[in-house]
């Protein structure tokens, strides 16, 4: 049995991501996700496990579409796309 419970929400502009602590049966304990929701159907897109807590309402998205999310113990975790090609980006600046 497994209950979640959510500690930060942000909308974006396609997706929903939410952290959550989800205490599971015979773990001290709880097992923290950050959940990425599709905006158009509301279904799971992707999830990953977090290594250690997050603090409470410690989850942003800056301009630039990373995800940042502080952790109890002071560290910050950060999630981004790839880098385009630094070529490419010097093309479309030109």
């Amino acid at each position: 049995m497994q209950e979640s419970e959510t500690m930060a929400l942000v909308l974006a502009r396609n997706v929903t991501l939410t952290l959550s602590a989800n205490s599971i049966r015979r773990q001290i304990n709880p097992l923290w996700q950050l959940n990425c929701l599709n905006n158009k159907n509301g279904k799971l897109w992707w999830r990953e496990n977090l290594p250690s807590p997050a603090l409470a309402n410690g989850l942003l998205v800056d301009r630039d579409g990373r995800i940042v999310i502080v952790m109890q113990d002071g560290g910050v975790m950060c999630y981004a796309h790839k880098p385009e090609d630094a070529s490419k980006s010097q093309a479309k600046r030109n």
